[in-house]
């Protein structure tokens, strides 16, 4: 039997020692292909380690190799994995957090050996428990961790000269940049579907030029997600395959379907070009007028749909959504507003 301590995780030893002596951040080295990558959590609760599932690791161990500090959404995985972030940092620790109900996990990565049946970790309790690096006498508690049930589904193999996962993921990406073509992204107006297949094309809505540009950017270069902000809303863009993702609000607990669609440049343009042309049909007025909410000029921001309240005033859709989830009055006049009519079609 193979039993691995938490203290000969190499990436747990560098952030420690770098901390006093910060340095520029750059791509980390990738493991030996000798052994594969374990992430786990502790419960701050009950001091349970968690173990991530294969997909989470994949996610994780990109943004580790990349050596940038990012938020790595877990939307997509199921369960209590849907809502929470890892914030994987340069310096320091990751940290699971789930911004809905602002809870907070210690993470760590480990690198095993391939036959490595189970993981060693030491733990304390304070307030919540917490993954230490260093066995206390009397202070300390140990958790011995399964590896064995399910072996592959746990962690990660690795290979040179990046993790086979990101390969995979990369290999994807690039069949599916066809030269000649372009991306479109387009996200659902409705959460009332449950598949792809069963949302029409007239519920689907077009992002900006530039928020296509940052979205297909980060597909193309193989990033699990990209921020992207929208009026006052900021947004999680999740790829999960190399057509569809998710478009998700943590601030909100929203999310929506999104896809992507191959089509030549000329092609890309006349469909941006013609949701402009049809959201600047919707009111003449519009044009000299501003979202009060985010301040910003309808001319400006053609893409985004615009809501108009029984008492005449108009919003971003996307900036007065929260008005609508809570049944607010009109953010201006403080009107009564049937935010089902209102917002019907336009949510995001």
């Amino acid at each position: 039997m193979v039993l691995v301590s938490l203290g000969n995780d190499p990436s747990s030893q560098s952030a420690s020692s770098s901390a006093s002596e910060p340095a520029a951040p750059e791509p980390r080295a990738s493991p030996s292909a000798s052994v594969r990558v374990v992430w786990l959590s502790i419960d701050p609760r009950s001091g349970q380690v968690h173990l991530y599932p294969a997909e989470a690791v994949a996610r994780l161990e990109r943004a580790h190799q990349a050596g940038a500090a990012v938020q790595v959404p877990l939307a997509g995985l199921g369960g209590h994995l849907e809502q929470v972030v890892v914030d994987v940092g340069i310096f320091g620790h990751p940290v699971q957090r789930n911004p809905m109900t602002h809870g907070k996990r210690d993470v760590r990565r480990l690198e095993v050996p391939l036959d490595a049946v189970e993981v060693k970790v030491n733990v304390h309790k304070e307030r919540a428990y917490r993954i230490t690096d260093i066995l206390i006498p009397g202070v300390t508690e140990e958790r011995i961790v399964s590896l064995s049930a399910g072996c592959e589904k746990i962690g990660i193999h690795i290979g040179e000269p990046k993790e086979r996962a990101h390969q995979d993921w990369a290999e994807q990406v690039a069949a599916a940049a066809k030269p000649g073509t372009v991306g479109l992204w387009e996200w659902c107006r409705s959460a009332g579907f449950a598949g792809l297949g069963s949302i029409p094309d007239s519920c689907w809505g077009v992002y900006s030029g530039e928020q296509n540009e940052e979205i297909e950017s980060a597909f193309l270069r193989g990033e699990p997600s990209v921020a992207v902000s929208i009026g006052i809303r900021s947004y999680s863009i999740v790829f999960d395959t190399v057509t569809s993702g998710r478009q998700i609000d943590h601030q909100f607990k929203k999310k929506r379907h999104i896809r992507r669609r191959v089509m030549t440049l000329e092609q890309r343009e006349e469909v941006l070009r013609a949701a402009v042309e049809a959201l600047g049909t919707q009111d003449n007025k519009l044009a000299d007028a501003d979202c009060a909410i985010c301040c910003s000029s309808f001319a400006e921001t053609p893409h985004m749909p615009v809501v108009r309240t029984m008492c005449g005033h108009c919003f971003h859709g996307a900036c007065v959504q929260h008005q609508a989830d809570q049944q607010s009055t009109c953010p201006l006049c403080r009107a009564d507003v049937d935010w089902a009519v209102v917002m019907h079609g336009l949510r995001r």
